[in-house]
């Protein structure tokens, strides 16, 4: 489970004042001022949060796959259409 916490509305670009909606950027998604670093993600807390994104990913495919062996099982081998 991720230590980082999303704060909405926190950032801010300093050039144009709208707020940042990836740290992840270097440049402000609106403007495309350059972000201060202290603004963005390290480079270990995207390999952390891309991590983790897939391994939610890994987890809904593999109930996607129980839930339809599941319904294979319930229906007699046949899904219905």
């Amino acid at each position: 489970m991720s230590t980082l916490q999303p704060q909405p509305g926190k950032y801010q670009c300093p050039a144009c004042q709208r707020e940042i909606y990836s740290r992840k950027r270097q440049t402000c998604e609106f403007c495309g001022a350059e972000l201060p670093e202290e603004m963005r993600l390290s480079e270990e807390e995207v390999e952390v949060m891309e991590k983790e994104i897939e391994e939610i990913h890994e987890r809904h495919e593999q109930d996607r796959e129980e839930e339809e062996e599941w319904r294979r099982k319930d229906s007699g081998g046949t899904l219905p259409v």
